[in-house]
């Protein structure tokens, strides 16, 4: 049926953990031309997030997604290990409030990326101990849910709030039970009763089996490079989602009943995998040799997908294209689906 591995959210602060962002405005002519002004520089996260990598005794591998500023312009941010929220002040020297790593209510054994709701409050996924936990803006605990799945479903991502206390959650298979099968769920829950309501199937990028494999089922994958997938951001102004499906051509706007608000269609540029580039990529990873690069070479699209990561910023939607550059190129579009600027991570 469906599957998904927990890596979605180290493929996307990867993708966004160094967040300055040079841009230049592009011709309808110079779409595709690369042009770098520190005049133009913009920013995806407060510069402030790169400032620092320690806070006490603490020290972060990665700041970026999973971090944000308060109302208060304090800053919070997930933290690995151990699992736990911390606020920081705005220089990160101080420590205001943080939660508490463990197996009681409240604490978590894992974070993801946190889900905030209009009034400040922020919703974290423990994976480990499957419940979703909500703190207040200053991190007291205001609640937990274990959240009770089909069978052989878990969660494995909350994006942030329709409205208060209604996620939109990313379920999905823990193990590569059907190498071939990419489908997964999204859902909208209801944490104040734990419900879920309405659900919609997507799918997720495709993996290669890695080792043996026995009745279609593989012990470990890999994700192929360069393939499609089903890329989601929110757009919290109108507490909407933009959903991209790489195999066409469609933004589409949805809201909390799966209903389409908006069709925005785009032209993005596409290009070929090159032999330089699989082999970099099979040189990133030691298992990857003999039979197990073969499967992976096999899968390969022979077109890049147009984009593997998707965000929402002020009006304007942020694509990580997956066009050669010495640096993550980023094309950055208005809501009419139109290339405003074109640039580079540096």
């Amino acid at each position: 049926m469906m599957y998904l591995e927990f890596n979605r959210i180290g493929r996307l602060i990867a993708g966004l953990s160094l967040c300055i962002i040079c841009l230049a405005g592009c011709s309808k002519t110079e779409q595709n031309k690369e042009q770098i002004l520190p005049s133009d520089l913009k920013q995806l996260y407060p510069q402030q997030l790169t400032k620092f990598d320690k806070v006490d005794s603490l020290y972060f591998s990665f700041l970026g997604i999973n971090a944000f500023l308060a109302e208060d312009n304090n800053i919070i941010l997930a933290v690995w290990d151990p699992a736990m929220l911390l606020k920081t002040d705005f220089e990160g020297n101080t420590i205001i409030a943080k939660t508490v790593t463990g197996k009681g209510p409240g604490e978590t054994l894992g974070i993801g990326v946190p889900a905030i709701d209009t009034d400040g409050n922020i919703y974290v996924l423990d994976q480990w101990q499957s419940k979703i936990v909500k703190y207040d803006k200053n991190l007291q605990l205001q609640g937990e849910r274990v959240v009770k799945t089909e069978e052989g479903l878990q969660t494995f991502q909350i994006y942030p709030t329709f409205n208060n206390g209604q996620l939109l959650v990313e379920l999905g298979r823990p193990t590569l039970s059907n190498i071939d099968d990419l489908r997964k769920v999204m859902s909208i829950y209801d944490f104040n009763t734990g419900v879920f309501g309405d659900t919609i199937e997507t799918f997720s990028r495709p993996y290669s089996p890695i080792g043996s494999m026995s009745g279609g089922q593989a012990g470990s994958g890999i994700q192929v490079p360069f393939s499609d997938e089903q890329l989601i951001t929110y757009k919290p102004e109108s507490k909407t989602f933009l959903f991209f499906d790489t195999r066409t051509n469609i933004i589409a706007e949805i809201d909390s009943k799966f209903d389409t608000l908006r069709v925005i269609t785009v032209n993005l540029p596409q290009e070929k995998v090159s032999q330089e580039e699989l082999e970099a990529f099979r040189l990133q990873d030691d298992r990857l040799d003999g039979q197990n690069w073969e499967r992976v070479k096999a899968r390969t699209p022979k077109l890049k997908a147009k984009a593997d990561i998707m965000h929402y910023y002020k009006e304007e939607i942020w694509l990580k294209s997956n066009l050669k550059s010495e640096y993550d190129k980023w094309l950055v579009l208005d809501m009419n689906g139109e290339i405003k600027h074109a640039g580079s991570v540096i």
